[in-house]
């Protein structure tokens, strides 16, 4: 007896000094990996980033009132897009999009970048969160900031902040990025087949840093600091952005902006840009599809925002005018393509016009969906080369015009305003002299 306790004392002391390696993972599903290096976690969070953008840009496009509906029920999973009535709605996907999706595999992206002393991964997953944590907290107010992960229950930061804490990362990362023993660390692993955006151009990401900070910097106008000081702060990070991106890319006299662009292959589901026809949905479950098949431009859209051009009495809608187009904002033919009327009892053909409703009103009973513009149209939502874009060129050109007006430069600001609406149609443009030209975009 005495030698079987001995033989359970030793077998026992024998289990309790080995490696909690060797059982880890016994229990792991053996079809999914435990754990994923870099090179896998990366372009992860780079899809997740303009997805986190998609999330954010289709809830305010309907809550800014830019876009409406055929019906008037208030009750419905997309209740926004009804009357926004949010009590009815059992998901909003920004908030585990941020802590999760991105802030997760963010984190283990960064620590598994130190591991194998590969500083490039570590600068894009930074630069991600970043950005993530500026569309976060302009959604949520206070959030988890400073102590997220660290518990099950991590206190919430002020806005305030998380302001004060974004701002000093864009100066860190900025710091980091000029930092040429991190840029061209003899380690840093080839990621320019795992980065869909900038194919691992960290001068590039460095003008996304640049740009956030720019939009950082705007909340401060006009009911924080209105200065002339900080409009200078504002226009310095726009005009460092704009630079970086445009920086070697000269085409017949116009810049070929490098704005962040996630670009589709076109296939199945998340193969495809969230805003096309295909209408994917992530994981079926966790996030959700446009819905711009039923949707209808605003009369604020239309009017106030694009100035569509001589309203008529039949529709109030504008007719496309030569060299003009639809609407005083050029970006109106990009965005939207006309459609035929109803057809009536008298005419077998009408007008093709941009047409529009006031917000919740309902269709007339003679008009459907397929009478107003088409807004699975342009380089965001059509076919499978539709592309996704993180940050704009034309939102840098916004901000820079309205630090300008604050500083009492209307003249230079209204200029600038201006060019930030034919930013897009200059690059269309041009992307067809690079089709011609043999060149692959």
């Amino acid at each position: 007896m005495k030698k079987i306790k001995i033989a359970a004392l030793a077998l026992l002391a024998g289990l309790s000094l080995g490696s909690c390696t060797d059982v880890l993972f016994d229990n792991v599903n053996p079809d999914k990996a435990h754990d994923i290096t870099a090179k896998d976690g990366l372009p992860v969070v780079v899809f997740y980033a303009q997805q986190q953008v998609y999330d954010y840009s289709e809830y305010y496009i309907y809550l800014s009132q830019c876009l409406t509906t055929g019906g008037k029920s208030s009750i419905g999973s997309y209740s926004y897009k009804s009357e926004w009535e949010f009590l009815t709605m059992n998901r909003h996907p920004q908030w585990r999009r941020h802590f999760y999706d991105i802030g997760v595999n963010a984190k283990n992206l960064i620590d598994n970048a130190a591991k194998i002393n590969s500083p490039n991964y570590e600068l894009i997953a930074r630069t991600i969160k970043l950005m993530s944590t500026q569309l976060c907290t302009d959604n949520f107010g206070d959030m988890p900031q400073s102590e997220a992960y660290m518990s099950n229950s991590p206190k919430y930061d002020t806005q305030a902040s998380i302001y004060a804490w974004m701002l000093q990362e864009c100066d860190d990362l900025i710091a980091m990025y000029e930092d040429d023993a991190l840029v061209n660390c003899p380690t840093n692993q080839d990621i320019s087949a795992l980065d869909r955006v900038y194919h691992g151009d960290l001068s590039k990401w460095k003008g996304l840093v640049y740009a956030m900070k720019a939009r950082i910097l705007l909340r401060n106008i006009p009911n924080i600091d209105r200065s002339n000081a900080m409009c200078d702060k504002i226009i310095a990070a726009a005009d460092a952005a704009i630079n970086q991106w445009r920086s070697g890319d000269l085409l017949y006299g116009a810049w070929f902006g490098n704005e962040p662009r996630y670009k589709f292959d076109g296939g199945t589901n998340e193969q495809n840009a969230p805003w096309s026809e295909a209408q994917p949905i992530i994981n079926s479950w966790e996030s959700r599809k446009n819905m711009l098949d039923s949707a209808i431009p605003s009369k604020f859209f239309m009017i106030d925002c694009l100035g569509l051009l001589e309203p008529d009495s039949e529709s109030k809608c504008g007719q496309y005018q030569n060299y003009q187009g639809y609407a005083n904002d050029p970006r109106a033919s990009l965005l939207m393509q006309a459609q035929n009327g109803p057809l009536s009892a008298t005419s077998t053909n009408t007008v093709y016009k941009l047409r529009y409703l006031d917000n919740n009103i309902g269709m007339g009973s003679s008009f459907k969906a397929i009478n107003y513009p088409k807004l699975h149209w342009g380089a965001y939502a059509s076919g499978k080369d539709a592309y996704n874009p993180i940050f704009t060129m034309e939102e840098l050109y916004f901000i820079k015009a309205e630090a300008l007006y604050w500083k009492n430069d209307k003249v230079q600001a209204c200029q600038l305003a201006k060019e930030a609406t034919k930013w897009p149609c200059h690059q269309q443009n041009l992307s067809r002299w690079y089709r011609r030209l043999g060149y692959c975009l």
